[in-house]
């Protein structure tokens, strides 16, 4: 996930806080010091309680994907970061869910718009390949690529014909998504609408 730098014009730099809320992430910001919900993108505490981040559209895939889609992309030197992953990979999104110390997590692409949120399966979206839904009345066409091990997601605006629009023409618009454990996004979203392959 990708969140914008500014809520209402007023930059916000976040790091991270080193805390878990129900086993998500929680972020700062250094202009509030206000913790902030990495899953929602929710001011939790602090003066910017009740503030928003805006999610940017970004897509979760392994490099050579990267590379394919933009291939004169420049790469940041992260030689001093931690290089082992915290949460899943690009082949626990294949499978469809993660094994680690917990056990099986089954995985989903998280969409929200407004009020309106929506949790697909991966195994919704394996079993069928590509689903046409509304978000909060925003047309979406949400594909899984099996070779690239990726989700896309994208806005179809009216007179698109979203099955024969070329990702690569640029013909749809991408949309946020997150790739999402079922059992976070649900902890998050009691009231979300779930997707049921077949319907």
């Amino acid at each position: 996930m990708v969140y914008a730098g500014k809520v209402k014009n007023r930059k916000r730099t976040l790091g991270v806080s080193g805390r878990l809320m129900q086993r998500n992430l929680v972020m700062w910001d250094e202009e509030t010091d206000s913790l902030w919900s990495q899953l929602t993108g929710e001011a939790l505490y602090g003066k910017a309680k009740g503030e928003r981040l805006d999610m940017l559209p970004a897509v979760f895939v392994g490099f050579g994907t990267w590379k394919k889609l933009h291939p004169k992309t420049k790469v940041l030197d992260l030689e001093l970061v931690r290089a082992r992953g915290w949460h899943f990979t690009t082949d626990d999104l294949a499978r469809g869910y993660s094994k680690g110390r917990r056990g099986k997590q089954e995985l989903g692409i998280g969409l929200r718009h407004g009020k309106d949120t929506l949790l697909i399966p991966l195994s919704a979206l394996h079993a069928e390949k590509s689903i046409s839904i509304e978000v909060d009345g925003i047309r979406l066409e949400v594909e899984w690529d099996a070779v690239e091990k990726a989700a896309f997601v994208y806005e179809v605006g009216k007179g698109v014909k979203g099955k024969t629009a070329s990702r690569k023409a640029g013909t749809r618009r991408p949309f946020p998504y997150l790739p999402t454990y079922l059992a976070a996004w649900g902890r998050y979203y009691p009231k979300g609408r779930t997707y049921s392959a077949g319907k």
